[in-house]
Order: structure tokens, then C-alpha cells, then sequence
């Protein structure tokens, strides 16, 4: 899912003027490692002043047959970067996860709601949160 992730990146930066490197991979595999409440992540995005803040998730449901992508915004200068990242992401699951089922994500995936989660409230850069999957599917927990 890192490849994944670095041609969602990539193909995203026609879009970013520019993206400041905010912590180093040691910082990131820390924070990875412990839970940061809601409003802290939101105190240590400011912090960093970011050029965009990306909140990475994995979804889940009772219902185990769920698979799908979704990028949530809240604030509307937000909606642009959602849009691009759920475009890509969709790309890359329909391009490598779920490659000759056609039709499959057609009527599944969620796209880029309008949703007001904690991490999608910041006012001081462009905010989204990615759902990358579903843990809960088997078969989509295994490809992520």
C-alpha cells in the first residue's frame, strides 16, 4: 500500500505547490505507535504549520462485505484536495486491488463526502481523511 500511496502522492502534485517536510520518519513511526487523541492531532498539525493535513484511515463495518475508498473534507477550500486524492485512490484500487472486476467500484465506493470529522475541521490548511478499505472484508484487508 505504500506504492499505492506514493503514486496517489505523486500524481497529486501537479496540485501541491508545496509540502513542507514536517517530521522525520522516526517522528512518524512514533506518533504511529501511540493514540493521539483528536484535539491533539489537530494542536500538533498547527504546530507544524502544514502546507495540507492527511489523516490515513482503514474503515470497517458489521457488514463484511464492504469494500471502498472515501475522502472526507469539511471545509470547502478542502473539497479540491479530497477529490484529487479519492480520484487517485480509486485509480489505484481499481488499477491494482480489484484489477479485472470491472464495474466493482462503479457503485461501492464513497468519493469525497462532505463530513465533518475532528481532523477535517482545521481552518489553517486544506484538511481530508482518507478511508483506505476496509479491514473488516477479508479479502480487502489482505490486499491493503
Amino acid at each position: 500500500m505504500q506504492e499505492a500511496a506514493a503514486e496517489t502522492i505523486k500524481s497529486c502534485e501537479n496540485e501541491i505547490v508545496s509540502l513542507k517536510k514536517s517530521l522525520t520518519p522516526d517522528d512518524m513511526f512514533y506518533v504511529t505507535l501511540r493514540y493521539v487523541e483528536l484535539e491533539d492531532r489537530k494542536a500538533i498539525a498547527r504546530s507544524l504549520k502544514p502546507d495540507y493535513f492527511i489523516s490515513v484511515h482503514s474503515n470497517g463495518s458489521e457488514n463484511k462485505s464492504m469494500i471502498g475508498t472515501a475522502t472526507y473534507y469539511y471545509k470547502p477550500f478542502s473539497k479540491k484536495l479530497a477529490s484529487n486524492i479519492y480520484n487517485q485512490m480509486l485509480s489505484v484500487f481499481k488499477g491494482y486491488l480489484y484489477s479485472g472486476q470491472a464495474g466493482i467500484y462503479d457503485s461501492i465506493s464513497d468519493g469525497a463526502p462532505y463530513y465533518p470529522f475532528s481532523v477535517t475541521r482545521l481552518d489553517e490548511c486544506p484538511s481530508v481523511l482518507i478511508e483506505t478499505g476496509y479491514v473488516t472484508n477479508n479479502d480487502e484487508c489482505y490486499k491493503l
